[in-house]
């Protein structure tokens, strides 16, 4: 049977984490999961905030059917970022896992990028916070990887 308690899996992983790389990456990335599910559940009850509505009046601001159609779409993706976030917590912190965040974070800020070009949205250069912050986690997740099963075999196996 499946635990989805998410307490449950951070305290697994932080007691199999070797290293302090392992831990300062832990920290990194669910805390960036937790935020990214919080920030999205925030975003499905209040589509037009959390810097969607300068989006949203920039582009369908005369046009309700339209305007109707992009919340929909942004409520759509953050149905997909929970779920997908979800998953990535119960896969931990594997470099596969992590690399994998860190990918589908860089494609969705460059699919952004181009709402900075809006007049009334300013700069979308704000959105690489999570794809830095995920890649961060990477590395430590790497660092974790390579040096998580250092020791001798007499200090690795069972008593």
């Amino acid at each position: 049977m499946l635990d989805w308690n998410p307490s449950h899996h951070s305290r697994h992983a932080w007691n199999d984490a070797k290293t302090v790389y392992g831990k300062i990456g832990l920290i990194l990335f669910y805390s960036l999961i937790w935020l990214t599910i919080l920030a999205s559940l925030w975003q499905l009850i209040w589509p037009e905030s959390e810097g969607a509505k300068c989006a949203l009046d920039a582009v369908a601001s005369n046009h309700v059917k339209a305007r109707t159609l992009l919340i929909a779409l942004l409520r759509a993706e953050n149905v997909l970022w929970i779920g997908f976030m979800g998953y990535a917590d119960v896969g931990g912190l594997k470099v596969k896992n992590v690399g994998m965040v860190t990918f589908f974070l860089i494609f969705w800020a460059l699919c952004f990028m181009p709402v900075g070009d809006l007049d009334s949205c300013g700069s979308a250069t704000w959105l690489w916070i999570f794809p830095g912050w995920a890649f961060l986690a990477l590395i430590f997740a790497f660092a974790e990887y390579k040096l998580g099963d250092r020791g001798s075999t007499t200090e690795t196996q069972n008593l």
